[in-house]
């Protein structure tokens, strides 16, 4: 906890009295950007850190943090050892809660990819970073993290280094967190038609609904072009079995 929370000085006093270092008080002290906390510890003979450092740091921007982390030692064994395990697991980042993180099955293959984690950041020179030096390799889960937290700037930059273009996911994602900038540069760019004709287009009609179940209702406006009755009627369900007020007075206009 007062790693965590940066507490420099009790985590001093707490090592030189014998409490037990593990290697969360440096993931957790790097997840919260306290830099002066995660060099003592490690350099002090702290148990080390576990792939979480490097993700978290990375995720939340933290990119003097990540480029120590990823540049000391003991993160060389860390790397060598998921080199070994890249094929054997696959893992995305943008779904799911992060409570999966903390398991032991994901412990080393997640820290194979902290580029998956760095677009979360909008961070775009930590992203570059990370691809020039060839830390971790991106996949498909870096696109839909940066569509989920709205960072278009990051998404024209994977597709300028010929990253893999866009799927449904993204699209999905910016719809359910109500990113229209990147809705808007996803149908300009990649040929993905905001139109929604059937009640199971699929993915128009299912950003509608997750716009309408997340009280979305700029997104809703921009979708809902043109749209059928019956897929107005079926968002408005939605809307109304989740309260989402401000989407249920719009769509009862």
């Amino acid at each position: 906890v007062a790693a965590k929370n940066g507490y420099f000085d009790m985590v001093v006093w707490l090592y030189e009295k014998n409490y037990v270092c593990s290697h969360e008080a440096v993931d957790r002290s790097a997840r919260n950007g306290h830099f002066d906390v995660v060099k003592w510890l490690v350099i002090n003979g702290c148990e080390g850190y576990s792939c979480h450092a490097i993700n978290w740091a990375a995720m939340n921007g933290h990119f003097e943090i990540l480029k120590w982390l990823v540049n000391n030692p003991i993160n060389a064994h860390l790397r060598r050892i998921n080199s070994k395990l890249a094929e054997k697991h696959e893992y995305d980042c943008s779904v799911g809660d992060e409570d999966h993180a903390f398991t032991e099955k994901y412990c080393l293959t997640v820290c194979l990819n902290p580029m998956d984690y760095a677009p979360q950041s909008g961070n775009l020179e930590l992203v570059q970073w990370l691809h020039n030096n060839k830390v971790g390799k991106a996949n498909d889960c870096a696109m839909n993290v940066a569509a989920k937290y709205g960072h278009v700037h990051i998404l024209e930059w994977m597709l300028e280094k010929k990253y893999k273009k866009p799927n449904a996911l993204p699209f999905l994602l910016a719809a359910k967190y109500g990113h229209l900038n990147v809705i808007r540069w996803l149908v300009k760019n990649h040929g993905i038609s905001h139109k929604c004709k059937e009640i199971n287009s699929y993915p128009h009609a299912q950003g509608i609904y997750y716009a309408a179940e997340f009280n979305h209702v700029n997104v809703l406006q921009y979708l809902m072009e043109d749209c059928p009755a019956f897929v107005k009627y079926h968002a408005l369900r939605i809307a109304v079995k989740c309260g989402s007020l401000n989407a249920i007075k719009w769509l009862c206009k």
